[in-house]
């Protein structure tokens, strides 16, 4: 039997002008840790009286600070692993939203194939956005045609609503640590790392400035 890890997939987009960071990132595992969180999300949740983990729509609560930590430690306690790419607008090129989007998915997925063993594989689960869910299957059928291992090594990829499955919403919970620690750096170099992330990454979390061809090689 193959050996294949579950990935958790989001994205976070910022809204300065200026010079936007995007975020895209979440969580890998085996199937038994995605077990153990699925029993510890819906106490949250109750705990928390909240339907579902959603950064946008909670992050003017007072207890917004709290909600993260909770949730996000029973993420990486129940044996998941963040995966996270935030690279800054200008380094994506001028091409649409979605493309930007999908050359920030294609980076995190190459950090997933360079991390693991040969003999891994891996079933992505991704928040469905319209425009994306185009882009990847379209990059998937390349993926194909070229009959490289990559292709091999993607069991499946599924778009799922993040109202209703953990996953993604544990997914959207770092993609937006990230996105947000992107922009306090932009802004100051010497900002602080939060707390929280720093826990989750392990304290590898850094931004991917680089340059163009660094971040965006071939597909």
């Amino acid at each position: 039997m193959p050996v294949i890890e579950q990935v958790s997939l989001d994205g976070s987009y910022g809204r300065d002008p200026s010079e936007r960071m995007f975020s895209y990132g979440g969580w890998f595992g085996y199937e038994d840790a995605w077990k153990v969180l699925a029993m510890k999300w819906p106490a949250l949740l109750d705990k928390f009286n909240i339907h579902h983990f959603r950064s946008n729509d909670l992050k003017g609560r007072p207890d917004w600070k709290q909600l993260q930590q909770e949730f996000g430690m029973a993420a990486k306690t129940a044996g998941l692993h963040v995966v996270v790419s935030v690279p800054s607008e200008r380094l994506l090129g001028s091409g649409t939203e979605a493309q930007r989007k999908m050359a920030v998915f294609q980076h995190v997925v190459r950090q997933l194939f360079d991390a693991a063993p040969e003999s891994v594989n891996f079933a992505l689960m991704c928040d469905r956005e319209q425009d994306l869910e185009k882009q990847i299957s379209a990059w998937v059928q390349r993926l194909r045609e070229r009959k490289g291992d990559q292709y091999d090594r993607i069991v499946g990829v599924c778009f799922l609503n993040s109202k209703k499955v953990i996953h993604v919403q544990a997914a959207d919970l770092v993609a937006n640590l990230a996105r947000e620690q992107g922009e306090a750096l932009l802004r100051n170099q010497a900002a602080p790392m939060d707390p929280l992330l720093d826990k989750l990454t392990d304290g590898r979390f850094s931004v991917s400035y680089v340059s163009d061809a660094d971040f965006l090689v071939s597909e």
